[in-house]
């Protein structure tokens, strides 16, 4: 399902007005957690604080391991595809809350095909464990922020780390929480950061999932202002291993 970049409402707003860009992902490289089957959002309702709601279909495609959204549903252009290492990683990411196994998901602000001009393009990477170790935006070609994690729970997710806006115009650290109860992940800036400009990043979010790991709600607060987003799911499918 679609969502935004851990990086803040102003740099959200400056990706609105882009396109253009590509990259290439890296694999993870540990076996996947044993999950034999996941069930996943096909179409659902959006409500955005701002704008009138919107209905996005989805489907998943073995044959590149890419999760693919359209907006309006079914017969709009893609808005956003998630790429995976494979069918296993797909099945086995929602096996724990909050957790990503993506190597890239590309938003193509009203490209009809992202192969063709990606927007913004966010890329994971990992290390043997299955842990996020580094998360990077690019906007147009270019890197526009990235994230170093050092800290992580028990179930591998990342609980500490370093958000920096490119190039170099501010550093900060950040922080995550789970409930795995509420099914919430967050993440929060701590500190004011060093460097000049780092109003653009000073942004905290807030995730709801449901039970099948698809993302429910969204809520992105900084500079004194939130918008939430959430999404009503109204058709399913299932993918087993």
């Amino acid at each position: 399902m679609r969502v935004r970049s851990s990086g803040s409402v102003l740099l959200t707003a400056t990706l609105q007005t882009m396109c253009g860009g590509s990259t290439s992902p890296t694999q993870p490289g540990a076996t996947p957690s044993p999950q034999a089957c996941r069930t996943y959002a096909t179409q659902w309702t959006e409500h955005s604080t701002f704008g009138a709601p919107t209905t996005t279909s989805a489907a998943y495609s073995s044959g590149d391991h890419s999760y693919t959204e359209h907006s309006p549903a079914n017969s709009g252009p893609i808005v956003q595809r998630t790429s995976y290492a494979s069918d296993a990683d797909f099945i086995d990411e929602p096996s724990v809350m909050g957790r990503a196994l993506y190597i890239q998901r590309a938003t193509c602000g009203g490209v009809s095909n992202c192969a063709g001009g990606l927007f913004s393009v966010e890329t994971l990477s990992y290390d043997s464990r299955r842990r996020e170790t580094s998360l990077l935006l690019q906007l147009n070609g270019a890197a526009l922020l990235s994230e170093t994690y050092t800290d992580w729970d028990s179930l591998g997710r990342p609980m500490a780390g370093s958000r920096t806006q490119l190039p170099a115009l501010c550093t900060l650290n950040i922080v995550f929480t789970y409930d795995d109860t509420a099914h919430t992940r967050s993440i929060m800036p701590s500190g004011q950061g060093s460097g000049p400009l780092c109003l653009g990043i000073l942004t905290s979010t807030i995730w709801t999932y449901n039970s099948d790991g698809d993302l429910i709600s969204e809520t992105d607060t900084g500079g004194g202002t939130s918008t939430t987003t959430t999404n009503s799911v109204t058709a399913t499918s299932r993918l087993c291993k």
